[in-house]
């Protein structure tokens, strides 16, 4: 009976190893040229790796399991084993190397921390519940220079930072010639004298451009606003 104990005893251990060792290896496909506890990512033109990062994983909870790749927490996607033979280099070298830059899991967490706090600032003075910008239906708000598009987030590097701007974008204009005013459509020159109805760094030529006011990006009417547009 200790004999066949201890035989048991041996195959689980042996087994436990085997585990251990597999998992080792399939950590180490996808570091990919990263230290170890970290994943080789990147982001893909269609699947060739770009802007990679050695991301640091999260631990695995038990001998049984992987530890979590956090490439996804980092904006990114894993680097697969086959794609270093996409070219001569990364096929000697790995996509990732020993110079590729680090993101530490401190780094993901501030990053995030940082996201919501946006997040927060952002439904606070762009909200539509909130509005405490104080935007009206034309302008668009913006907090520490980045405002939501649908599923996208634009960035305006001209606004001021940690705080929030209300912006009239093109083809919207400030109602007024010198910048200020409502954000509306401007008006056609009644007599048709000018192509341009905003206006002009050089008046009465169109090819010098339009005058920029606020925040380097907003225009003004030259010769008013249409009447529907007012708002």
């Amino acid at each position: 009976m200790h004999c066949t104990k201890r035989l048991v005893s041996l195959v689980l251990l042996a087994c436990c190893s085997k585990a251990a060792g597999s998992a080792e290896l399939l950590r180490g496909y996808h570091r990919g040229g990263c230290d170890r506890h970290y994943t080789c990512c990147a982001s893909f033109d269609f699947f060739i790796p770009m802007g990679e990062t050695c991301v640091e994983n999260t631990p695995s909870s038990s001998l049984f399991t992987l530890e979590t790749a956090n490439c996804a927490r980092n904006g990114q996607g894993k680097v697969e084993p086959w794609m270093r033979f996409e070219t001569k280099k990364w096929r000697r070298d790995g996509v990732c190397t020993k110079e590729t830059p680090k993101v530490t899991l401190a780094d993901l967490d501030a990053k995030e921390k940082k996201q919501r706090e946006w997040n927060e600032n952002y439904e606070k003075f762009c909200g539509a519940a909130s509005n405490a910008a104080n935007c009206t239906q034309t302008e668009t708000c913006f907090f520490d220079q980045k405002s939501k598009g649908g599923d996208a987030t634009i960035t305006m590097p001209g606004l001021p930072k940690d705080a929030p701007a209300c912006v009239c974008q093109y083809p919207r204009a400030r109602s007024n010639t010198d910048g200020t005013g409502a954000c509306v459509q401007c008006s056609n020159d009644i007599n048709n004298q000018t192509s341009s109805v905003y206006v002009l760094n050089t008046p009465g030529n169109a090819s010098s451009g339009a005058h920029v006011f606020s925040f380097g990006i907003e225009f003004a009417c030259a010769f008013g606003s249409k009447a529907s547009s007012r708002g």
